[in-house]
């Protein structure tokens, strides 16, 4: 549990003004596989929404986490606001491995700057505290609470992906309209020239980036350790040497394709097996 001293306000639901409401029903209705039931299906997942704000506020955390679960795993909603939720109800209820991993899952949907910063600040908060968890279990310091990336993904993943699209699209824009307006234009084109050479470079920038995000996304697998004492085998027999891993841990998921055993790398270069439903991909 985080200390009793943590300000509240950091971990509260958010609450939805009549914009934010109708927004969270729109998504709700939009990405619910339950689609084809109408507006009406939309309003039942959105009162349960709202059922897992009261349960929280009541103090009721593990209710809570029941609730929003429904909405992830019955329903299959997939909103930044619900993630964001989850995983603070998460911290409430002591499960902290689940906390960053919902929160995690909460920032790859490109949240607001304003949600984002909540959701940092209580990834933050969780991890100080398993910090302080694990200092005296384990030899904490071999270990980051952190995305364990290759250099790669974070070149890429520098600039984000929606700096880097939208980037790409105004500089093919900009480009056009030089290449348009030197074709058309008679006499010194030397700086028109010049300007078409520019927005040429900047395509390629940002198309670089967005290239090289979408394929560190994809190739890229991070899973959280969600369940405490958790061996790290450095084989897949189970009598093989083990390490173990604090809860919470973020991981390089290297091979997933035995249905008991997963193989991970943390951010020390460790790598090893661990059980399968330890493990949640983000």
């Amino acid at each position: 549990m985080l200390p009793d001293n943590r300000p509240l306000v950091t971990y509260k639901p958010r609450c939805l003004c009549r914009i934010q409401r109708w927004l969270v029903t729109a998504c709700l209705w939009l990405l619910s596989p339950m689609i084809l039931v109408g507006p009406a299906q939309a309003q039942s997942l959105e009162e349960l929404f709202e059922k897992g704000n009261a349960l929280y506020w009541e103090g009721k955390y593990t209710e809570a986490v029941s609730t929003y679960t429904d909405l992830v795993e019955k329903y299959g909603v997939s909103n930044s606001q619900l993630y964001y939720n989850l995983g603070t109800a998460c911290i409430r209820a002591n499960k902290p491995g689940l906390a960053i991993f919902y929160l995690k899952r909460a920032l790859k949907l490109s949240p607001s700057s304003a949600l984002e910063e909540d959701i940092r600040a209580n990834l933050d908060l969780v991890r100080a505290s398993l910090v302080e968890r694990y200092r005296k279990e384990l030899a904490i310091e071999q270990f980051v609470f952190d995305e364990p990336v290759t250099f790669s993904y974070t070149l890429f993943h520098f600039v984000p992906a929606d700096v880097a699209r939208w980037g790409l699209v105004g500089a093919w824009a900009l480009l056009f309209v030089s290449l348009s307006l030197l074709r058309l234009r008679k006499g010194n084109r030397r700086w028109m020239a010049g300007f078409s050479w520019v927005f040429g470079g900047l395509s390629i920038v940002f198309g670089g980036f967005w290239i090289g995000h979408i394929a560190t996304e994809k190739t890229t697998l991070i899973g959280v350790i969600v369940k405490d004492n958790v061996a790290l085998r450095e084989g897949q027999h189970p009598n093989a040497p083990s390490h173990p891993l604090p809860e919470g841990l973020e991981l390089r998921i290297v091979d997933s394709s035995d249905p008991d055993l997963i193989r991970v790398q943390a951010s020390n270069g460790l790598e090893g097996w661990v059980d399968h439903n330890a493990v949640r991909e983000i």
